[in-house]
């Protein structure tokens, strides 16, 4: 909408005073088809892209949740060795040399070494205890598993 007035230059399709509305019509023509074919193109890219993009993701994470799983499996199995089989065969033989030292049959630096022996077998299975639950926590984070700020996805 124009203001009509008297300044405006003399037009062959609107009387200048005459006419307050005038009507006209628009057509496109596909002049640049090939412009519009290319965006066309890109978006299907881009698109393609994303999905690749998507299951390259994917396919990460399952690698990595599937070794995280390993380490997990490979500590609980470390650490049920040394707590059914290493550390009751060491502390065994703690007290056993501890009795013969008792009747006067063995060494105190054998008995050292046994206890030596007992505090690093014991440190090595609470590493391997730590080792396990690390690997749990970077496979709950991995999932997502014990997230509360996720929504209820039921």
């Amino acid at each position: 909408w124009y203001a009509i007035d008297d300044n405006r230059p003399p037009s062959s399709v609107v009387g200048v005073g005459n006419d307050a509305w005038s009507l006209g019509t628009q057509v496109t023509v596909p002049l640049w088809a090939s412009k519009y074919d290319a965006i066309e193109n890109e978006a299907a890219w881009r698109h393609m892209s994303t999905h690749a993009n998507a299951t390259a993701l994917r396919t990460e994470l399952a690698a990595e949740v599937t070794a995280e799983l390993e380490q997990l499996r490979s500590s609980e199995r470390t650490a049920r060795l040394y707590r059914d089989s290493l550390l009751p065969e060491a502390r065994n033989t703690l007290d056993i040399d501890q009795s013969k030292l008792a009747e006067g049959q063995a060494m105190i630096e054998t008995v050292i070494d046994d206890v030596n022996d007992v505090l690093e077998m014991e440190l090595a299975y609470a590493q391997t205890l730590a080792d396990a639950e690390m690997a749990r926590a970077r496979l709950a984070r991995l999932t997502g598993e014990g997230r509360t700020d996720l929504p209820d996805a039921r």
